[in-house]
């Protein structure tokens, strides 16, 4: 008798021990609230890094396919903003671009019949926008030689403002570069050193 008694007060001892007070579930989760409260802004901003720098990139890209291609078959080449993937000027810059081929040089640039296009990019209900100087409201065209019908730059920018926001920048010989920020002021700067700016 006294065994069984032993062995139940044991048992009974451990199954308390192996529970968890309220007070204890309590700094649970004021430690879990905090760490959320730390790691989900951390972590929605690496998304919002890492879609810009998705989006640039592929600009860049679109923009050199377009350089090579003018140099190459010695014919002028525009990237314009479609968002049908098919013609010029349709829906802002950030919901597409098409690269083609612009034999017959026109101004404002559009896509013929006959006029090869080279690449197209779309993307639906974008939460971003791309700013572009007035130069580059609806095209850039580059020439055979490899230069572009106007310097100027086109600004991403997204819900954090101005402080987050990054441009290409593209010089009168066609080349592309992203912007920085030259002076520490926590805003990028354009190729006249002017800060860019977001609507």
């Amino acid at each position: 008798m006294d065994i069984a008694k032993s062995i139940r007060r044991r048992g009974a001892a451990g199954s308390l021990s192996a529970g968890v007070t309220i007070i204890e579930l309590a700094v649970t989760l004021v430690v879990l609230a905090v760490l959320v409260a730390v790691a989900v802004p951390a972590f929605t901003r690496l998304l919002l890094d890492a879609h810009r720098s998705t989006v640039l990139s592929e600009l860049t890209a679109a923009l050199n396919l377009a350089r090579a291609e003018a140099l190459g078959r010695g014919l002028p080449v525009a990237v314009c903003r479609s968002s049908d993937a098919a013609s010029c000027g349709s829906g802002p810059w950030e919901e597409g671009w098409l690269v083609f081929v612009n034999d017959d040089n026109d101004s404002p640039a559009a896509v013929d019949g006959g006029e090869e296009i080279l690449k197209v990019r779309q993307e639906s209900q974008p939460a971003y926008s791309l700013v572009p100087v007035a130069n580059y409201a609806n095209f850039i065209t580059y020439r055979g030689d490899g230069s572009v019908n106007n310097l100027g730059r086109i600004t991403y920018c997204d819900r954090r403002g101005v402080a987050e926001a990054r441009a290409l920048l593209i010089n009168r010989v066609g080349r592309v570069r992203l912007s920085r920020d030259t002076d520490d002021d926590g805003i990028d700067e354009d190729e006249a050193g002017n800060d860019v700016v977001c609507p």
